[in-house]
């Protein structure tokens, strides 16, 4: 069982402490007031000391208790209503019988609604049995009435529920969506940077447990504002999608591409040393489209070295290959590394 299924079954198990206590107390305070004269005190008393005692067995254990097993208290709270109901005598049956009310509606605001139905007919049964038993005048109404007003309720409160896990639904979908979009680049669907500051840390700690060597790319699109000014965004937005499909098909399955911002990309390499991190390097700069280069700053993991102090070498590598070149057949380094972090 997790942590928000106990946390529900304990919500569950006061609730009905809470109907059991409550109604046990309830029975206890009337049997100081006056009843007629066939009331039967044993009846009364002894349903109230068990609702009592099952309180307390909830307070105690109930989010110990199989789940399923919770489905038993409905129709227990029914029959321990009834047997009050009985005992108190023909003139004072409806009254007690009203706490039934809360037997069938707790069903169904708890528990789904294969569960919750049953209730409704076996408290019907439990309830006009008892009205025989009484032998009490006007036995129709007084079962038909009560017995109305506890099967609207349970059909109120199971609209209630099926409205309000409808809205729960839209809620996850919606809390979904927005966390999707807030760790997506919209342009390119590529995860972003605070996506890539998680997965950076997550990486980084799977490998100082397994003892593995994680590299990190930093890339550039070479003059990238000046095709955005000629071309127009539009155009400039294209080519950051078409650039980034082509990188997806030349990494690694484990490898994840990111836009960082702007023209800039970053690439996690998992279980990957330097020059294994170059080889990809150079495979992302090979032909782009729309004649399109890049520059490259490639860092490895070093001992003891924090994620912000991985990605700050691998940004300073990118800037030494900007200066030294900016296009796939011109001079100077164009995958650079520092040797200290």
């Amino acid at each position: 069982m997790n942590e928000a299924q106990r946390t529900s079954q304990t919500f569950v198990a006061r609730s009905f402490a809470a109907l059991f206590g409550l109604g046990g107390l309830a029975v206890l305070l009337t049997l100081v007031l006056s009843h007629p004269p066939d009331r039967k005190l044993a009846l009364m008393l002894v349903p109230a000391l068990i609702a009592l005692g099952l309180a307390g067995c909830l307070l105690l254990a109930g989010h110990r208790a199989r789940p399923r097993s919770l489905y038993l208290l409905p129709p227990l709270g029914s029959v321990l209503v009834a047997v009050v109901s009985y005992g108190a005598g023909s003139a004072l049956q409806v009254p007690y019988a009203t706490f039934l009310f809360w037997s069938v509606t707790s069903a169904f605001y708890f528990f789904p609604r294969r569960v919750a139905v049953p209730n409704v007919p076996f408290a019907a049964l439990l309830y006009g049995l008892a009205l025989v038993l009484g032998n009490g005048p006007y036995l129709a109404i007084r079962f038909l009435v009560p017995m109305a007003a506890v099967t609207v309720s349970g059909i109120l409160i199971d609209r209630l529920n099926v409205q309000r896990n409808r809205l729960a639904e839209e809620l996850r979908d919606t809390l979904t969506i927005l966390e999707e979009q807030a760790r997506t680049d919209p342009v390119t669907r590529l995860p972003n940077r605070r996506e890539f500051t998680r997965q950076l840390n997550r990486e980084l700690a799977r490998a100082r447990r397994a003892g593995h060597v994680p590299a990190v790319l930093m890339i550039d699109l070479d003059r990238f504002k000046d095709f955005n000014d000629t071309q127009g965004h539009p155009a400039g937005d294209r080519l950051l999608r078409d650039v980034a499909r082509v990188w997806s098909n030349r990494l690694r399955a484990g490898d994840l591409l990111v836009r960082y911002g702007g023209d800039e990309f970053a690439v996690i390499l998992p279980e990957c040393g330097m020059e294994d991190a170059k080889r990809l390097a150079e495979r992302l700069r090979a032909p782009l489209p729309a004649e399109q280069t890049c520059s490259v700053g490639v860092a490895v993991l070093v001992p003891n070295e924090s994620g912000e102090q991985l990605v700050s070498r691998a940004d300073e590598a990118l800037l030494v290959a900007k200066r030294h070149g900016r296009s796939a057949s011109g001079p100077g380094v164009v995958v650079a590394r520092l040797q200290q972090a």
